[in-house]
């Protein structure tokens, strides 16, 4: 059940016939997607509730998504980071860009890296990106923060497993 993101409802009903009985689903066994970043993760964009990217992903893949998109806040905070590291999932998707200037990315990223892979040496991760819209000034400050920070690929080409993905791929 996908509830609004901005407009909380003060009351919610849920029709059933009468004598059914309403049991909770047995836990899921797979690991869960982890998805981290900016409004976009968050679901401030989607049209709908449940049009979110990590709410289709889960339906698409058949699989729990963690939805940790801050709107505005995320940032690779170190804090945020050691509650990722907590979870044990099929992979991570990092999504923070749009909200980091250059400085915090060159500061934040490696470490970002480092602190996934002492838990998580094998899992997955994926650094999303949107495709390519000249028009739109995220790309360009995405773009820009890619040219600004040296090395900023390279905690990706020294490790196994983490890929840039972009949003045609996803």
């Amino acid at each position: 059940m996908y509830l609004p993101l901005y407009n909380s409802p003060e009351s919610l009903e849920i029709g059933v016939e009468a004598g059914a009985t309403v049991e909770p689903l047995p836990k899921r066994q797979e690991k869960p997607i982890v998805v981290y970043g900016t409004s976009i993760m968050h679901g401030a964009s989607a049209a709908r509730c449940g049009m979110a990217f990590p709410a289709q992903l889960g339906r698409r893949l058949g699989t729990p998504v963690i939805n940790l998109g801050f709107a505005g806040n995320g940032r690779m905070h170190p804090e945020v980071v050691d509650l990722l590291a907590e979870f044990d999932p099929s992979v991570f998707v990092i999504d923070c860009l749009p909200n980091m200037a250059a400085d915090l990315v060159a500061e934040r990223t490696i470490p970002l890296v480092h602190r996934l892979r002492r838990g998580h040496a094998d899992t997955p991760m994926r650094r999303a990106a949107p495709p390519p819209a000249p028009s739109t000034s995220m790309v360009s400050s995405r773009s820009t923060t890619q040219r600004q920070v040296p090395g900023y690929s390279s905690p990706m080409r020294g490790s196994t497993r983490i890929n840039r993905v972009t949003g045609r791929r996803m």
